[in-house]
């Protein structure tokens, strides 16, 4: 909301700015993404619906658990696979390297498959290929949007390729998210603002709390 405002002042009070539409990376990824889904007849998926599909996994799938089969009631797990599973979807993993793990993220996409839900991953999996065809992208602003897998900076990635200019601010001290999102915008220098004397008292609260803040663009 600062940036907007600043934006509309620096052009003048008889000017008016349109286009700024303040959001998540994945609020972004589901409004791409719905025309699509709606098409192929999926809907995004919940926390709880993720964890009811593992709970299914765990009780229609007894032979592909293997080493988690002595704590198959425990009430955790499905949570705790529905946790492992996504964040290795969201990697793009090919090659798990764990045979136990494998088979119950076959046996998982199959449900996500046959229940018509789209997790987090192939949502922003859709939203990517729905970037790419896009020509009506703005300029893109992120402001400490934290990027920690490879589906999340393949959707940036997409979106930049698009958009007439990015800029990025990532707290000092998020390496992962710096490291993505410079990867992201394709850029291999960054600039570190310290603030000074003409910076607001906001920026050295957070210059205080957080350290100084690594800039892409």
């Amino acid at each position: 909301a600062e940036v907007a405002r600043r934006a509309i002042l620096s052009d003048g009070a008889s000017r008016a700015s349109l286009g700024w539409q303040r959001t998540t990376l994945g609020g972004l990824a589901v409004a791409l993404a719905r025309a699509e889904l709606a098409r192929l007849g999926l809907a995004p998926s919940s926390a709880l619906a993720l964890e009811a599909i593992c709970a299914r996994v765990v009780h229609d799938h007894e032979d592909a658990l293997g080493r988690f089969a002595p704590i198959r009631e425990r009430p955790g797990l499905p949570r705790a696979l529905a946790r492992t599973l996504g964040e290795l979807r969201l990697a793009r993993v090919e090659d798990v390297g764990d045979a136990d793990l494998a088979k119950l993220l076959a046996a998982y996409e199959s449900e996500l498959e046959a229940t018509k839900i789209a997790d987090r991953a192939r949502t922003l999996a859709i939203a990517t290929e729905v970037a790419r065809t896009r020509d009506d992208v703005g300029p893109l602003l992120l402001v400490d949007v934290p990027l920690r897998t490879r589906a999340e900076r393949d959707f940036l990635e997409a979106l930049a390729s698009k958009a007439p200019a990015a800029f990025a601010v990532v707290p000092r001290g998020d390496d992962r998210s710096l490291a993505l999102t410079m990867a992201a915008l394709g850029v291999t220098e960054r600039d570190e603002h310290v603030p000074d004397a003409n910076d607001g008292p906001l920026a050295h609260l957070h210059a205080g709390l957080f350290g100084a803040a690594d800039q892409a663009q």
